[in-house]
């Protein structure tokens, strides 16, 4: 029964993901000649402490180096440690909101979002965000600080949020959120290899 409720946790987290391969934490070699995250604090990651303790994680870097299907690995441990992991694309978690929103129906999905014990955001900043967009993911990220945990996936250094939340002060108060209780973590190339497919 355990492992039922297992599978349909991570199936329900990852039924929206447009990746084909779904790439397995025991998978991952980290170089670190390209990337400031060891393969000792990958493996802290993993490691139930992480969510327990609402902890955040940046994982920053180019496109094509990994981050997502680190983030990916990630949920699904925290799936198998028996945590509640919601995984969005950034930008359709502000389009869900925003509908919700619409729909008069935002204070709901708020309660169920916030259930969840991890929360992915993944492709940060890939898509600029209208300021009415902004304000609802800053809500999110304001509703998770020191209630559960963050992960983040971005290309864009801290300097250029401003450009995708337009507001200063609020880019300024998002950073603050995420980064303290966080693990920050930059890689400029490839720096995340797995043996699946």
């Amino acid at each position: 029964m355990f492992k039922c409720l297992i599978d349909r946790r991570i199936a329900e987290v990852f039924a929206l993901v447009l990746y084909r391969i779904l790439k397995m934490a025991s998978s991952f070699q980290i170089d670190p000649s390209v990337s400031d995250l060891t393969q000792m604090e990958f493996r802290d990651l993993l490691q139930p402490a992480f969510v327990f303790e609402k902890k955040n994680s940046n994982l920053y870097g180019n496109a094509g180096n990994g981050k997502t299907h680190l983030a990916q690995a990630i949920g699904l441990e925290a799936c198998k440690q028996d945590k509640v992991v919601r995984f969005f694309r950034t930008a359709a978690l502000v389009n869900r909101l925003s509908e919700a929103q619409k729909k008069s129906e935002l204070n709901a999905f708020m309660k169920t979002l916030m259930k969840a014990d991890l929360i992915i955001c993944d492709e940060w900043g890939y898509v600029p965000l209208d300021r009415d967009g902004s304000k609802l993911l800053f809500q999110v990220i304001s509703e998770c600080y020191e209630q559960r945990s963050v992960i983040i996936t971005t290309n864009l250094e801290f300097s250029k949020w401003v450009h995708i939340f337009y507001d200063e002060q609020m880019t300024s108060a998002m950073i603050d959120l995420l980064v303290h209780h966080s693990h920050c973590f930059c890689s400029k190339a490839k720096a995340l290899e797995s043996g699946i497919g």
